[in-house]
This record gives structure tokens, C-alpha cells and sequence, in this order.
């Protein structure tokens, strides 16, 4: 019907009609239609009910005769067949069938099953308000007066104090904070944002959008968008491209433009954020429309990237600030602010200069944004409470009392555990009251288990450290669970191993997590983060620095060891990182790629390389075995193939040079000609000929920004390559978006005029295979890691190796959970 509509609808449209007019037009009438087609089918469904009771009433209770007795009970049969598959045939019309029954089959929780876990409560009732501005004035004790104070309240919030004209906004803070600003659009980025808004953009926003979700403010579901987007697709265009031409009302965003958006991204955003107003609900009642200006709706999907852009001015300003002092970090540069969605962290010390500097800032951000801190709910944590004047009006603790910063209690959640500790037994009692609203059966207990209970830790996991007295007693109150339906209950009889059960569905197990393996899944997660991060992370900066005093190594060969985790030996005691990287180092999960280029080659690690071995066939260890001095050669300054080979002269650096390097160590000499004989013969002759790999990826030289890059499918003659293109989308992040082919450039390049990049690619045997640029400024010789050499292994019941890009907290979980069979 819904097409047939638009179809018919298209035939009417005006000439001078606009297309969003249109729409809205074309959608109200649809509205219309579909409200009668419902009411003929309600009327129609009646009138079928009806001819079924009067052919019931027609047959009678009892067969009339006996002789026709038989065909009586026939007549009631093929009556009770069709009522039967009326009934379905309605119920499908009018979607009353039940999905428990789809849901059930594929093992998911229904919205009827969590509905059934929240207990039903009555709504809440305001009985009294006391005046927003007025701290002695009359208490409110009707709807009425609650509601105005409520009103008054917000009317302040959420309205601008002191509305400024685009000029003034322009001008006033041009020195205090536009002049501090440190990342703006690019031209190119500026001109897409621009840009009309294209078929496929609209096509892959609709199936973006969830079904079965409550309808807009014409009435109408997507779903009927989707269905009928064959014959709108290009009418809903013109609509959204006439918003994006802004033809409405206009506000000033001038932290927006001064960040480079163009007017026409502007424009759209004043169209879906200029008119924005709120009412409040209060005991049943709705008050007037407050006016926002200094907000964003909630729900809205621009709202958190508008909060990110507003907020990063403050961050930009606090940077700039050279009396605000913040946390060193290697290399002279300073960590003066943090944030994660809302919430903002700063950095200072603790001296009157720093701290002035701090709030004179914060000053000047209210005074042009629109905001207010609240210096009250600030909490200041100081090394002791000497430093305590310095933070007027602020709630002032030492470090070692307990905090909660970001839903983490700190320094509780670093150093005993107890944080974890107090979640497991919530997540126990959590399960002790689902027992008591829902009856369920060991597959359904075990999805409670995960999603209900387990859940609650995963958050404080990764940053938490574990006690294994807790983690025990939480695994028995899952056991219990599963077994007996009750988490405290005083016996049960395991009926199956728990190995056996954390095992997945397709191995024969319940698919239930376990806790310790989760979370140890979870903290080596953030080792994978670290190495595919930015080198001038400050958060990386940080963890590189201390997981090295954990380590007893210097900060720049920490990536080195998480590669090669044989050196983590002899790890500090009681250090934070120590239990991270003892696990790592027991997990030990990444293995080398053969090398596919000369700067692959270079990076080589000559210690526990399984393809550089000794004349008896064995390794050259870091540590642990006899002789071993590869941790002492780290220290040295000598641990890869780069490290002795000359670039210059395409040969090994001068031994007496090295020998002076490895001043101090025994045997020096011997065991570098020991490992010089070791490395393959095929390395050192590629590496003396400069040889380009085919599959190796490459960038003109003089390409800086490395836009487009090629990989070498052929090459000819000692001075060209036959290669293909693949443009690189800019990004800030170390590991690019996916490459997009160019074959319009495929060609012929100079075999001199380009370098090598590092470009992974994702897992063999995916539909589509796509290739990611990794830090492309640089050569991967130049890098600490490049992650195209790695990838993780296959181990436990992880069953196929995958780059180092595509690792998920499940594969980790995967390769520390071992099969286990019942045979």
C-alpha cells in the first residue's frame, strides 16, 4: 500500500512544490490511509468473528440425528481447521505472534525475558520543592507551585546569561581562545562536510537506523522509509539537500567555524538545533516550552561530537598556558588536561601560579561558553593536605585516601583488589534476586550469569588487580547458580567440571565466561592497544615508562620486550605492571612474519628469532638459559639487524665499532661473528642489493602526507616497478582507515624514487580483505614496532593465527581458555 501510495503521490506534486513540503504532505496522507485501512480491517475481523460463532451456533451442541451424527463431527472439524488458521493467519497480520519461540531456538534473551527481570514500580511523585533562588522562601506543596519553581529553575539553566552577536563572539575572545586553537579541518575535510549530501549516504544512514523502534513526530515508523526508498531515494535527496542549502533560522556557532566547518555543515546543524526547546514532566502534568541555547538534546546523535568540539576549546587553552604546570613527560612535553565523554581531569602543581593559572582559564571558558563550574563537586587530589589552601572551595583528599574517578575507586582498584572484590559480591547478589523474579533453566541461568552479573566487572577490570580468594568464591556463586538456582546456597553438587562449562556452545560446553579469564583477557587487551597507539600518546608515554621500571629496562626497548616477551625476566615485585606482564610473558602470542621487505629485514630481533639460529640449530636466547646474553646485548644498544648493519655502505658496520659498543660484555667477539654466520644468506644478499619484494608496499619519497601508496606486483629491470595504487584516507590515528584501490593510477614508478610504508592487512579467507596504512610518515625501519611483521597465534581455542590489528578482548579469551574434552 505504502508504495502504491508514493507512486500515486508523485504524480501530484507541484511544480513549485519543495520536496521536504512534499514529503511531509505525502507522509500525512499516508497516515491518513493506513489509519482507514486499519479501522476496515478491525470492521472486517469483526464481521469474520461473527460468521464463525453464527456457523457454531448454526452446528449446535449436539448432532441432530444419528444418522448424521458423522457428517455433524465433520462439519465441526473443517470448522475448527479454518477457525484455527484464521487466527494465525490474523495474529500474523496484526504481529501478535510471539518471537519467544524464534529467540528461543537461537539461544537470545527476549525483550519479554528482560522485561520480566525489572521489577514494575509505580511512578515517583514530587510532594514538595523549595524555591530555586530563595533558600528561606515558601515551600511548594502543589503540582501548580512545583511546577512553576521547576520551570524558573531551568529557565536559568538551560537559556544563555549573556547572549553575544556573531561579531562580538568573533571578536572578544579572539586572543584568549581562538588563537589557541591547535587542530581545525582540513580544506579537504572542510569542502566534503560541504559537500551535497550523496545517494549512498542516505541509503547507508536508513539502514543504520533499528527497526521496531517507536515512530517520529509525523506518525510514521523508518520502516516504511526503508521499504519505499526505491521510489524516494531521490526525492528524500532534494529534501535533505535543500536543509543543507539553510534556508532557516540562524545562530551563531562560532567555536564551530573557527574549527573551519563550512556554512553549509553550519547550516544544518542551526536546522536541527536553533528551535530546540524542552517541557517538564511533573506528577502528570507538563509545564510551558523552555528555550534552549546552551545545551544539546539528549538521545541526539550529533550531541556528543557538538560536546567533544565545544569542550576541546577548554583543553586547548589549558595547553597553551605556560604558568599552568602539568605532568612532565619524556621529552619536555606536559599533560595539563585528560577527558573521556563528560568528564574532565586537570593536571597542575601544586603552586599558587599553576593553580591561578588553572582557574583563570576556567574563568575566561564560562565567561564565552556559556557554562558554570561547579567548584564545590570538584574534588582536588593532592599529594598532602599541605597543598589544601591552594584549592578553595574545592573538596580537597590526599592521593592515598579512596577516590572515584571515571567509576574508578582510586588507589584501591591499582593496588588490593578490594574494588573488585565489592563487585563480585554484588554481581552474587544480583543473581540471588533474579532467582527470586525469574524462573529459569540452566541455559537461561548461564546468559543471566554473563549479561546480568558477570557484566558489572569488566568495566573496573582491566585496571584492577586480582585476588584470587575472591575470584574463587565468586566462580562457586556462579557454580551454584547454574546447578541449584541460588548463588548462597549452602551445598551443590557440581555435576560437571568447570572447565567443561566455560567451554563454548560449539565445543560442547554452556558458553559461560569465566570471571578470571575475562579479566586477564581484558588487562592484556591494553598491551595491544599500547602497540598499535601513537608514539607521542601521552597515556602511552606513561605506561611504556613505568611498565620499564617493572621491567628493570630502559623505556625504549619496552615495545621490544612486549614483542619478545622471553625478556621479561626478573620483574619488580609489588610494581603495578609486574602482573600484567607476567601474564603476557606466560601467554607469549605473537610470533614473526617471514619478511617482506628490506626494512622487515632490518627489524629483524637477532635474539629468539626462529629463523636466526646457532650452529647446533638452536635459538639465541634473551635470558633464562646458559650463556644467554641477548638482554645483556638489549641494554647495549644491540638487539636487531639494523643495529649492525651500515645503510652507507651496504655492509656490516666496522666490528671495531661494534666491539666498542658491547664494551664490557664477555665473549663479544665470538658471539658476534656467531651471530653474523646466523642470519640467512638471502637476507644479507637482499639487503646488499637493495631489493624490492614483490607484495611490498611503497610511497613516492617526496609524497610527505603518503595519500597514495602502491604495492609492487612486478619489477623490471634493476630501475622499475609495476605497481598497483591505493589512495589513503587522511587520519590522526596510528592505523589508518581501510585503503581505497585507484586503478586509474596503476603503472610504472622508479625503483629509487620511493620508500617502504607498513600497510596490514587483514585475516586470508574474509569476504573482503582491506589494507590499513600504519603510521605511514615513516620508514618501518624507523619504527619500534611494525605491526605487519606480527601476528597472534594460534593457541588454545583460538584455531587461526590474525594480524595484530584485528586482536579482540574474545580472541584473547580464546587463546588463554584450553580445549577440554569429556571423551
Amino acid at each position: 500500500m505504502a508504495i502504491q501510495h508514493w507512486l500515486y503521490w508523485i504524480q501530484l506534486r507541484h511544480v513549485d512544490q519543495s520536496a521536504l513540503q512534499w514529503l511531509a504532505d505525502g507522509t500525512t496522507a499516508l497516515a491518513r490511509l493506513l489509519k482507514q485501512a486499519v479501522l476496515a480491517s478491525k470492521r472486517s475481523r469483526r464481521l469474520a468473528a461473527e460468521a464463525f460463532i453464527r456457523r457454531v451456533l448454526d452446528l449446535g451442541d449436539d448432532p441432530p440425528t444419528e444418522e448424521g451424527e458423522e457428517e455433524w463431527w465433520m462439519q465441526w472439524a473443517a470448522l475448527q481447521v479454518e477457525w484455527e488458521e484464521w487466527q494465525l493467519k490474523d495474529a500474523e497480520a496484526w504481529g501478535l505472534r510471539s518471537k519467544a519461540q524464534w529467540t528461543l531456538a537461537a539461544g537470545r534473551m527476549t525483550n519479554t525475558f528482560f522485561r520480566r527481570l525489572r521489577t514494575r514500580q509505580p511512578a515517583s511523585a514530587m510532594m514538595t520543592l523549595q524555591p530555586p533562588f530563595q533558600q528561606d522562601g515558601p515551600v511548594a506543596e502543589d503540582t501548580q507551585h512545583i511546577l512553576h519553581f521547576a520551570h524558573q529553575y531551568y529557565s536559568y539553566l538551560l537559556p544563555e546569561e549573556q547572549p553575544w552577536t556573531p561579531e562580538e563572539i568573533a571578536a572578544e575572545p579572539a586572543a584568549a581562545i581562538w588563537q589557541k586553537i591547535t587542530t581545525a579541518l582540513t580544506d579537504s575535510d572542510s569542502a566534503e562536510l560541504d559537500g551535497p549530501i550523496m545517494e549512498h549516504e542516505v541509503c547507508e544512514a536508513l539502514a543504520d537506523l533499528p527497526a521496531g523502534k517507536a515512530p517520529g513526530p509525523d506518525g510514521m515508523p523508518v520502516e516504511h522509509l526503508k521499504s519505499c526508498l526505491d521510489v524516494l531515494l531521490l526525492h528524500l535527496l532534494e529534501g535533505f539537500n535543500d536543509i543543507r542549502l539553510g534556508a532557516w533560522p540562524r545562530n551563531d556557532h562560532s567555536s564551530l567555524r573557527q574549527r573551519r566547518f563550512g556554512p553549509r555543515f553550519l547550516s544544518m546543524v542551526r536546522c536541527l538545533l536553533a528551535s530546540t526547546t524542552s517541557r517538564l514532566l511533573i506528577n502528570d502534568y507538563v509545564s510551558d516550552p523552555i528555550a534552549i541555547t546552551r545545551s544539546v538534546r539528549q538521545g541526539c546523535p550529533l550531541s556528543p561530537a557538538l560536546y567533544a568540539l565545544y569542550v576541546e576549546h577548554l583543553h586547548d587553552m589549558l595547553r597553551a598556558d605556560d604558568e599552568l604546570e602539568g605532568l612532565k613527560l619524556p621529552g619536555g612535553r606536559q599533560l595539563k588536561s585528560s577527558a573521556l565523554a563528560d568528564d574532565t581531569g586537570a593536571v597542575t602543581a601544586t603552586t599558587l601560579v599553576s593553580v591561578r593559572a588553572l582557574r583563570t582559564q576556567v574563568g575566561t571558558f564560562e565567561k564565552f561558553a556559556g557554562a558554570r563550574m561547579n567548584w564545590h563537586k570538584t574534588v582536588a587530589l593532592v599529594p598532602d593536605l599541605n597543598a589544601a589552601p591552594l584549592f578553595e572551595e574545592m573538596r580537597v583528599q590526599p592521593m592515598t585516601e579512596a577516590a572515584s574517578y571515571l567509576g574508578i575507586k582510586l588507589p584501591r582498584a591499582l593496588t588490593d583488589g578490594s574494588q573488585m572484590e565489592q563487585l563480585m559480591r554484588k554481581a552474587a547478589t544480583r543473581l540471588a534476586f533474579r532467582r527470586k523474579t525469574l524462573d529459569a533453566g540452566i541455559f537461561g541461568r548461564v546468559l543471566l550469569a554473563n549479561t546480568a552479573a558477570s557484566a558489572m566487572l569488566w568495566y573496573a577490570a582491566p585496571v584492577s588487580t586480582q585476588d584470587p580468594v575472591p575470584q574463587r568464591e565468586y566462580r562457586t556463586a556462579l557454580s551454584k547458580f547454574v546447578w541449584k538456582n541460588d548463588p548462597f546456597a549452602p551445598h551443590a553438587i557440581h555435576q560437571v567440571a568447570w572447565r567443561k562449562l566455560i567451554q563454548p556452545k560449539a565445543g560442547r560446553g554452556l558458553g559461560l565466561i569465566d570471571p578470571a579469564t575475562q579479566i586477564q583477557a581484558l588487562q592484556l587487551r591494553t598491551v595491544i592497544w599500547l602497540l598499535l597507539e601513537q608514539d607521542d600518546a601521552p597515556w602511552k608515554l606513561l605506561t611504556l615508562q613505568t611498565m620499564a621500571e617493572a621491567a628493570r629496562l630502559h623505556p625504549t626497548d619496552m615495545e621490544l620486550a612486549l614483542l619478545q616477551p622471553a625478556i621479561l625476566t626478573g620483574l619488580k615485585r609489588g610494581a603495578l605492571w609486574s602482573p600484567f606482564l607476567k601474564a603476557w610473558r606466560d601467554l607469549a602470542p605473537l610470533e614473526l612474519e617471514p619478511p617482506s621487505s628490506l626494512d622487515h629485514i632490518l627489524q629483524q630481533p637477532l635474539f629468539g628469532n626462529p629463523r636466526i639460529r646457532d650452529s647446533n640449530g638452536e635459538r639465541f636466547p634473551w635470558a633464562g638459559a646458559r650463556g644467554a646474553f641477548g638482554k645483556a646485548w638489549l641494554r647495549a644498544g644491540v638487539a636487531i639487524i639494523a643495529d649492525l648493519w651500515d645503510l652507507q655502505t651496504n655492509e656490516w658496520q666496522q666490528e671495531s665499532a661494534l666491539l666498542k659498543q658491547l664494551d664490557g660484555q664477555t665473549h663479544k667477539q665470538q658471539r658476534l661473528h656467531q651471530i653474523q654466520q646466523a642470519i640467512p644468506k638471502e637476507w644479507l644478499a637482499a639487503l646488499r642489493a637493495r631489493q624490492r619484494f614483490d607484495g611490498e608496499w611503497v610511497v613516492l619519497s617526496t609524497d610527505n602526507s603518503a595519500r597514495l601508496l602502491f604495492q609492487i606486483t612486478a619489477r623490471v629491470g634493476e630501475s622499475w616497478l609495476v605497481v598497483e595504487a591505493w589512495e589513503n584516507p587522511p587520519s590522526d590515528t596510528a592505523l589508518g582507515p581501510p585503503l581505497v584501490c585507484s586503478p586509474s593510477r596503476d603503472g610504472w614508478v622508479p625503483r629509487d624514487l620511493v620508500r617502504s610504508v607498513s600497510v596490514v592487512t587483514d585475516r586470508r579467507g574474509l569476504a573482503r580483505r582491506a589494507h590499513h596504512a600504519f603510521r605511514q610518515e615513516k620508514r618501518p625501519a624507523q619504527l619500534a614496532l611494525d605491526p605487519a611483521m606480527w601476528q597472534w597465534r594460534k593457541q588454545g581455542l583460538q584455531c587461526h593465527d590474525l594480524p595484530l590489528h584485528q586482536v579482540s578482548t574474545k580472541v584473547i579469551y580464546r587463546s588463554l581458555t584450553t580445549p577440554y574434552r569429556i571423551d
